[in-house]
C-alpha cells in the first residue's frame, strides 16, 4: 500500500484553499457585474418583469437586487418627473442666473 507524505498533503491543502479563495474572488466580481448589469436595466427603463425575462433569474431575485441597491418603482418615477421640470439649456423662457445680464443689457 502506498501512502503520501504529510508534506505533499498539506501541499495539496494548500493549493486547493488558493484555488477556493480565486474562486471566491471571481464569484464576488461576477455576482457585483450581475447586480450592475440589473441596476442599469432598470435606470433605462426596462421593468422588473422585462429584466428577470433577459437574464433568466426568478422575478424575486431581480427585485431584490434593486431593492438592496436603493432602486424603487416610485423612486425612478419620481426622477423622471423631476428631470421633466428642469429646464433644458438654451429652450426659450430660461431664466438667466442672478447677476448675470442679457447680452443687450451688459454695459461695456
Amino acid at each position: 500500500m502506498h501512502e503520501r507524505g504529510l508534506d505533499q498533503i498539506n501541499r495539496d491543502i494548500a493549493e486547493a484553499e488558493a484555488k477556493l479563495r480565486a474562486l471566491h474572488a471571481e464569484r464576488r466580481r461576477i455576482m457585483q457585474a450581475h447586480r450592475d448589469l440589473v441596476v442599469a436595466m432598470f435606470d433605462a427603463g426596462m421593468s422588473i418583469a422585462d429584466i428577470s425575462a433577459e437574464l433568466g433569474l426568478p422575478y424575486g431575485s431581480v427585485q431584490g437586487t434593486l431593492w438592496r441597491e436603493g432602486r424603487t418603482l416610485s423612486g425612478r418615477t419620481a426622477i423622471k418627473q423631476r428631470l421633466r421640470e428642469i429646464p433644458r439649456a438654451g429652450a426659450a423662457g430660461t431664466a438667466k442666473p442672478e447677476g448675470q445680464a442679457a447680452p443687450s443689457e451688459a454695459s461695456p
